[in-house]
């Protein structure tokens, strides 16, 4: 999404954009502040390749006078309590239980990200999402976004008319030792979805998309077999 673009309507229309950044931090650019996001939400098991149960969320001036000026009831959510608890002295502790083996976790994906440079990680990740997506159109499959909006981070691919999801996802997994992902609420049994975040390769990518060609032809979806992915 054009989040730059989005986060100015917002803004035309007096409200604050938050943003759902949990699979897209660390694998596109982010520029939380020059574009204005007055709440981002991201989480550790993505594109930062921690494990999961860490969140991070960052709050603009104008986000913190709506948290002021809110009424609506709140407890463990409530960011005030937050930050009056982390505060910025040298005592600054969690108001709740935190999840301090991920913590160390990401202190060493983190080291990594910036070792490889964010430059260089955000072009390794354009690479590998258009890799997932020649890969799966030269298998005849079809998108459930437009190109010029997919993500490169997860790739979200219709399944095939005729093919079930489950059966599709379940023999990858047994017969191939790949793991996709299917839909969600309404999209279930319609797509399934392709990660290439974090420490992903291409190798790895080759290796899914053959063992998906395979699959789906032993389903009978008309694919060539050994049909070269790139």
């Amino acid at each position: 999404a054009d989040i730059e673009a989005l986060a100015r309507a917002a803004h035309d229309a007096g409200a604050l954009p938050v943003v759902d950044a949990v699979s897209s931090l660390g694998a596109v650019p982010l520029e939380t502040d020059a574009w204005g996001l007055d709440v981002v939400v991201a989480g550790s098991q993505k594109a930062l390749m921690g494990p999961p149960g860490a969140v991070f969320i960052s709050v603009s001036g104008r986000a913190w006078e709506a948290v002021r000026r809110s009424r609506t009831p709140k407890l463990y959510f409530s960011f005030e309590r937050a930050r009056d608890a982390l505060g910025t002295g040298s005592s600054a502790f969690t108001p709740f239980t935190p999840a301090i083996p991920v913590v160390y976790a990401l202190a060493v994906s983190i080291r990594m990200i910036l070792g490889e440079g964010l430059p260089a990680r955000f072009a390794r990740h354009r690479r590998l999402g258009q890799t997932v997506r020649d890969g799966t159109a030269s298998l005849g499959l079809d998108l459930l976004a437009h190109p010029r909006w997919a993500s490169d981070a997860v790739t979200a691919v219709r399944v095939p008319e005729g093919v079930v999801a489950k059966t599709l996802l379940r023999r990858l997994h047994t017969e191939h030792r790949v793991v996709l992902a299917g839909g969600q609420g309404r999209l279930e049994g319609r797509i399934f979805r392709i990660g290439h975040m974090g420490y992903v390769e291409e190798r790895d990518l080759q290796v899914a998309l053959g063992a998906l060609g395979d699959v789906l032809a032993d389903l009978g979806y008309p694919v060539s077999r050994g049909v070269r992915v790139r």
